[in-house]
């Protein structure tokens, strides 16, 4: 069970915002290193979360897909907007401390102009007592600007989905 909360940098994670939500889902069998190589592995992340359709980091010569610290990448988006983002915060799981991913990024519509500025947090958790029975994978979203078609229930079903994904997909491959 994860203990820890999701931390974000200030001027993010308004919680009475439109564009701050949260989610998390237990994954039971799972060691919390299968999630996580499957979670910082980019070139997944279509297969967990649809709207992105395609996704590579800024440096060319980066051919492992595995995400690292200060990693830079960007992701285009379904409805046509860019994202260009940073890892700010890469911290392997071990048996006592939770793993924990977070990137910053700027949102550009597609015809480049900056629409709005996000943090993504991502964590897995330690298993709850007995080795590998349940643990927690949650994950958390903040925009400095609210948008105002994106209410908090869509954006947290979406979080919600996403996770599922990821502990569905971390079952079938190792």
């Amino acid at each position: 069970m994860i203990i820890d909360k999701i931390k974000f940098k200030p001027g993010y994670a308004k919680d009475d915002s439109k564009t701050f939500a949260s989610a998390g889902v237990e994954a039971e069998g799972l060691a919390p290193e299968r999630i996580w190589r499957n979670m910082t592995n980019i070139s997944n992340w279509n297969r967990y979360y649809p709207s992105i359709t395609d996704i590579d980091f800024d440096n060319p010569s980066d051919t492992d897909p595995h995400i690292y610290d200060k990693a830079q990448f960007h992701f285009d988006l379904a409805d046509g907007n860019k994202a260009r983002c940073q890892v700010i915060c890469f911290t392997h799981p071990k048996d006592d401390r939770v793993g924990r991913i977070a990137v910053q990024g700027t949102v550009f519509d597609p015809e480049g102009k900056q629409i709005n500025e996000m943090v993504l947090e991502l964590m897995v958790g330690v298993p709850d007592g007995e080795k590998h029975k349940r643990l927690t994978v949650a994950a958390a979203v903040s925009c400095k600007e609210e948008i105002g078609n994106a209410p908090n229930n869509i954006i947290g079903d979406k979080l919600l989905e996403a996770l599922n994904s990821l502990v569905d997909w971390s079952k079938k491959h190792n």
